[in-house]
């Protein structure tokens, strides 16, 4: 856990610690002679007091090789002279080598006892940071660095602790701007685009650090401001201003998905390789994981992203994937409005009756409905379940739609005809297949 400098209880008896950065008058707690209380400068009254002597004997206890790696030629000698002579220049030099050894010293124990989780994530934030400054002035970024950081904080973020120690350091504002499909970091306009490689590796982490811990659902909505002066001539500036979320960047990245939005980057790797859709697939596979993490259970994410129109957004990605034939992210798609609806309305996650609608009515749309259908489609009997389950929550909406009832109707007799005409119950296991074949009577049944 991080506890934060101004958090600690302990005092150190040795020095104060206040640095006032002002002068003004309060009262003194001693009283005068006529029983009032005196006023007294605060900047005097609460300004840092050391003991020089204190200091130097207990610094004179560490190991001689200890002193010697603080101070060339070890500890500097205890003068003879009246310490409070002020206006002795040997004492006053003592004074100031002695006070920068002691703030060393208390500093590094601090750093010491600080637990080795909390250095490893600042670690990364230095590493996120050095990133997304070289972004904004278009400099090199050292990609490789940056990816092993972002594998690192993904494999640490599964941990509830470390995922909140991130957030408290101010990493997430950072995680985001790496992830961001747009042009910006929160302190300067990006020029340089961050590979897909690494924009999936900030979404893995995203979806990591948020996943089923309810303490950390806001997240998902949490406003992280970006902004950057735009030269508009050579006099005079624009100050470009953008808060975004999260969620709302993840949208962003469905965007280009759909072609969209601009993109510039090509990498050499087959896994990150930009497909027609404009995204490369493990990035795509990425942003569906997050987005499912920021989704499920977490009804203000919900709301926010129904808001910035995602249903829609997906909807069309959705189209697009099984267009292309691809079952395997189409299903992640479908699953993905069948747990939403789930929660909404059979787990009643979601409070009144029209919230739940609202999430119903935004995943059931033609394009939704039809995707559903669309996946029984699909070779591999698994991603024909997964239809199933879509169909069994999706129908009660969809078939308001008497052509998709019409369509789905014939799509489900056909799916039930091939097998009860084929072996394909040998295949499987006897009682997973018997429940594959109840379920599909279920839905069957809900057409008519």
């Amino acid at each position: 856990m991080v506890k934060l400098l101004d958090d600690d209880d302990d005092t150190d008896d040795t020095m104060s610690t206040s640095t006032p950065t002002s002068t003004s008058l309060v009262l003194s707690d001693q009283h005068t002679n006529e029983g009032e209380y005196e006023l007294v400068d605060e900047a005097t009254e609460f300004e840092p007091q050391y003991d020089y002597v204190m200091m130097h004997r207990a610094l004179s206890h560490l190991p001689i090789e200890e002193q010697e790696r603080m101070r060339v030629g070890g500890l500097p000698a205890l003068p003879i002279q009246n310490l409070d002579d002020d206006n002795n220049a040997e004492v006053v030099r003592f004074k100031q080598e002695m006070k920068a050894l002691w703030l060393r010293r208390q500093q590094e124990l601090r750093d010491a006892q600080e637990p080795d989780q909390v250095k490893v994530l600042k670690e990364h934030i230095v590493i996120f940071e050095k990133a997304l400054a070289a972004a904004a002035t278009a400099a090199d970024v050292d990609e490789k660095e940056l990816l092993f950081a972002l594998e690192e904080l993904e494999f640490h973020a599964s941990d509830v602790d470390m995922a909140r120690d991130f957030h408290t350091l101010g990493g997430w504002p950072l995680l985001v701007s790496i992830l961001s499909s747009g042009s910006a970091s929160p302190e300067a306009i990006q020029s340089y685009q961050f590979s897909d490689e690494v924009r999936a590796y900030a979404a893995w982490a995203i979806g990591t650090a948020v996943k089923n811990t309810g303490e950390f659902f806001p997240w998902a909505v949490e406003p992280v401001k970006m902004q950057a002066d735009i030269p508009a001539s050579a006099h005079d500036v624009l100050r470009w201003t953008k808060t975004t979320t999260a969620l709302s960047v993840l949208l962003d990245i469905f965007g280009e998905w759909n072609g969209q939005n601009d993109v510039n980057t090509v990498t050499n790797s087959t896994d990150y390789a930009k497909n027609k859709g404009g995204i490369s697939r493990k990035l795509q596979q990425k942003v569906l994981y997050a987005t499912g993490s920021l989704l499920r259970g977490n009804r203000l994410a919900q709301e926010h992203f129904i808001a910035l129109g995602g249903p829609l957004l997906i909807a069309n990605v959705l189209q697009t994937c099984l267009s292309d034939k691809d079952w395997k992210v189409s299903s992640k798609v479908v699953l993905l409005a069948h747990d939403l609806i789930t929660e909404s309305i059979v787990e009643n996650n979601l409070g009144s009756n029209d919230s739940r609608n609202l999430i119903a009515e935004a995943f059931t749309t033609k394009i939704w409905c039809d995707g559903a259908v669309g996946l029984l489609e699909a070779s591999d009997i698994r991603l024909k379940e997964k239809s199933l389950f879509a169909l069994e929550t999706m129908t009660p909406y969809c078939i308001r739609d008497e052509m998709w009832q019409d369509k789905a109707r014939k799509s489900m007799e056909l799916l039930r005809r091939e097998w009860k005409s084929t072996n394909v119950n040998e295949d499987y296991d006897q009682e997973w297949f018997a429940e594959l074949q109840t379920l599909s009577d279920v839905v069957h049944a809900q057409l008519f």
